[in-house]
């Protein structure tokens, strides 16, 4: 994906000024990440600086790319940032899209009036890079990139950009700019790949260097650091439970393995002849298991929505008085545990 040095003010979940499509389903969840705002702390971000390998910037207040691709590379300067999504989202997602933004500050290094760079998002690969000691050579003490400045594909970095954005002389300074990174979010939110975030790199220059400033996250206002917003879908499992199963049986409409968000769900109790169904018991996604947080309803067809992980119960009756049995179903399916996974794209 390319997009063309495109940027808002004020991001809307409506439209982005991207060019593509940015809200992809109007009903998905977002988070809005950015060091310092509503407590999140967890963002890390240097550049790297060929021209001094063994210096780190970790607590600079801008961040430099700058370099030429032609027809050969010479890459001077890139970005490194990461956004620790541990806790952020809940365990089963569909992510719909990422964006990562970074306020221009400075366009001084496209000295021409024709002059432009591409600068590409490439997702960092097995390098568990550290912040304050990430450098040309290495992405931690003594830990070398297998080419310096991170520049092995597919050892150090993917070898495709999640995006791609145009800079000019004229592009606006003093807001965000955004790369659609929704392929490396997937990849570490679906996928279960590690998050080592992305490196911003040169991927075209016309005929020399060339280059922008970007703020980090040690800039003294907060709405001038990086941002990383996600919109994603959540999914929820359901666990049923029958007592006396030979009783009867649970229909389950729609059946399936875990649900979106907000999606009903259907239950009907079919007791077998001369049988009856007692009621349902239906547990507080808050409170899993705590009985003071059940409740009873004796209907023998319920909607559940599934706003959450949901657990019901279905407890059927025999006049003869036999003593409950409690076996576990699965959606349905008797004798089978309720398989929570993830979500199939």
């Amino acid at each position: 994906m390319r997009t063309t040095g495109c940027s808002c003010a004020v991001v809307s979940s409506v439209c982005f000024a991207l060019g593509v499509s940015c809200c992809s389903r109007v009903h998905a969840d977002h988070v809005f990440l950015r060091y310092g705002f509503n407590g999140y702390v967890a963002t890390g971000d240097t550049y790297i600086d060929a021209d001094n390998p063994t210096t780190n910037y970790g607590s600079e207040l801008l961040l430099g790319v700058y370099g030429e691709v032609n027809d050969e590379e010479d890459i001077e300067e890139s970005i490194l940032i990461r956004f620790d999504l541990t806790g952020v989202l809940p365990p089963m997602v569909e992510i719909d899209q990422a964006l990562l933004g970074f306020r221009l500050e400075d366009t001084r290094r496209l000295t021409g009036e024709d002059d432009e760079v591409s600068i590409g998002a490439y997702r960092v690969l097995n390098r568990p890079w550290v912040e304050d000691e990430a450098t040309w050579y290495v992405f931690k003490q003594n830990h070398y990139w297998s080419k310096p400045g991170c520049e092995w594909e597919e050892l150090d970095r993917s070898d495709t950009a999640d995006d791609i954005i145009d800079f000019y002389p004229n592009s606006v300074i003093g807001v965000l700019h955004y790369w659609d990174v929704t392929d490396s979010v997937i990849e570490w939110c679906e996928e279960g790949q590690p998050n080592n975030g992305w490196l911003l790199r040169v991927e075209t220059s016309e005929d020399q260097k060339r280059g922008v400033w970007l703020n980090s996250k040690e800039s003294a206002s907060t709405g001038s650091r990086p941002v990383l917003q996600i919109w994603y879908t959540p999914y929820y499992t359901l666990t049923l439970d029958v007592i006396n199963g030979s009783w009867g049986t649970v229909d389950v409409d729609p059946d399936e393995p875990n649900y979106e968000a907000g999606t009903p769900v259907v239950l009907t109790a079919e007791p077998n002849p001369d049988k009856g169904f007692r009621h349902w018991e239906i547990w507080d996604p808050n409170h899993p298991g705590d009985p003071n947080y059940r409740a009873i309803d004796a209907n023998s067809v319920i909607t559940i929505v599934m706003d959450a992980d949901r657990q019901v119960t279905a407890v059927f009756s025999c006049g003869a008085g036999a003593g409950p049995m409690l076996l576990p179903i699965a959606l349905g399916l008797i004798g089978l545990s309720v398989a929570v996974g993830r979500r199939d794209r």
